[in-house]
């Protein structure tokens, strides 16, 4: 899954499901083909395609960078075998007919996987698309468009609602991937490649549940710190912890357990499709400012001290006022006789108890004003009675 787009795709047949797949590979040969040579092996369906066919792996002068596999899946472990040998870097099995693969069989496809670092995605998968490489291997309804969001889901079913919605209300992304039954490449992996990814500023997916939490509970702190981060889970009502018979059982719920874990890490966990479309519609016309350097105002010197306190614990860094500002704001603000003994003071506006709204309203301004504020922190508790 290096770099952003595969230079060199291979479409490996015969097919397995004939009517269902060419009819597929006929709406995306062409998307597929822009940009990316495309080989077909061993397809002989009659379809619009300008690349090169072939009859079998052996034939192929090098071995594509990404592998869509169509053929018998007790072939699967041996052909992944030839490509990774030649260094291809993936596999993408896609759907259907593929979900009810034997363990033993999937197992040896991860081991012959395994041994050359190749990546499969599926099987049950409905591809991948990159738009802004022009890559569109998705057999769903609706294409994607330009964007800069990160999509993958678990389902099928609702990669293509999303896909669906995205269309009408003109949302793009900067890649979108199903992820079928994740034999390997699973949704840890995926947050980390796209919190890496300079062409994705927000990344939201869908999951049901996750079978390495180590993993996954890593790469979603990683990616939280620079990114935001949308995550809608299916499934509660399957959840078998926690049968509510007693009062810890009640506590035990499975779902609980997500939703601590999403919130330890950074992730906002969204409940519904309708507010996963909304985040998508949010993340995709809103700018989320850069804010490093944070100045705190506030009419209250423990109360400074509070959300300094805080906000060191979130990693947050201090802006340092210039002399300019502090001296234009020195009417409003209270005098301390050694400010090193008092840290609010030193990293922040103080205000007098008794504050007009205009002496705060010109507090905040100035102090946005000074070039190394980022943004400010305003605190204000209520005045002494008139």
């Amino acid at each position: 899954m290096k770099g952003s787009s595969p230079g060199s795709i291979a479409i490996l047949g015969p097919c397995r499901h004939p009517g269902v797949l060419t009819h597929k590979l006929i709406a995306c040969l062409r998307d597929i083909e822009a940009g990316h040579r495309v080989t077909l092996v061993g397809i002989e369906e009659d379809v619009p395609f300008s690349g090169t066919r072939i009859a079998r792996v052996e034939d192929l002068a090098a071995m594509p960078d990404l592998a869509i596999y169509l053929a018998r899946a007790e072939a699967l472990p041996e052909t992944i075998a030839k490509v990774g040998a030649g260094g291809t870097r993936a596999v993408l099995i896609p759907s259907p007919g593929y979900e009810s693969w034997p363990a033993a069989l999937l197992q040896e496809c991860r081991e012959a996987a395994r041994k050359t670092n190749l990546r499969l995605i599926g099987p049950g998968s409905l591809g991948l698309a990159v738009p802004s490489s022009g890559l569109n291997a998705l057999l769903s309804a609706d294409a994607p468009g330009k964007g800069d969001v990160a999509f993958f889901s678990r389902s099928g079913a609702v990669l293509n609602a999303t896909l669906s919605w995205a269309k009408t209300h003109n949302t793009g992304f900067s890649a979108v991937v199903s992820l079928g039954d994740r034999t390997d490449v699973d949704a840890g992996d995926l947050i980390d490649y796209f919190a890496q990814d300079y062409h994705t500023r927000s990344i939201v997916f869908h999951l049901e549940g996750i079978a390495y939490p180590r993993k996954f509970i890593s790469a979603a702190r990683a990616a939280a710190r620079t990114k935001p981060v949308i995550v809608i889970r299916s499934g509660k009502s399957r959840d078998t912890g926690g049968t509510g018979r007693t009062h810890a059982g009640r506590l035990a719920r499975t779902d609980l357990v997500y939703e601590t874990m999403f919130r330890r890490v950074g992730l906002l966990r969204v409940h519904d499709l309708g507010e996963m479309f909304e985040a998508l519609e949010t993340l995709s016309h809103i700018r989320v400012p850069r804010c490093d350097r944070i100045a705190v105002i506030a009419n209250g010197r423990s109360l400074a001290s509070l959300a300094i306190d805080k906000l060191v614990d979130l990693g947050g860094r201090f802006a340092e006022l210039g002399s300019q500002t502090r001296a234009e704001l020195a009417a409003v603000t209270r005098d301390f006789a050694d400010p090193d003994a008092v840290p609010a003071a030193g990293s922040s506006i103080i205000l007098r108890e008794n504050v007009t709204p205009e002496d705060i309203t010109r507090a905040i301004t100035t102090v946005l004003k000074d070039p190394q504020v980022d943004g400010a922190l305003v605190l204000q508790a209520a005045p002494f009675s008139r």
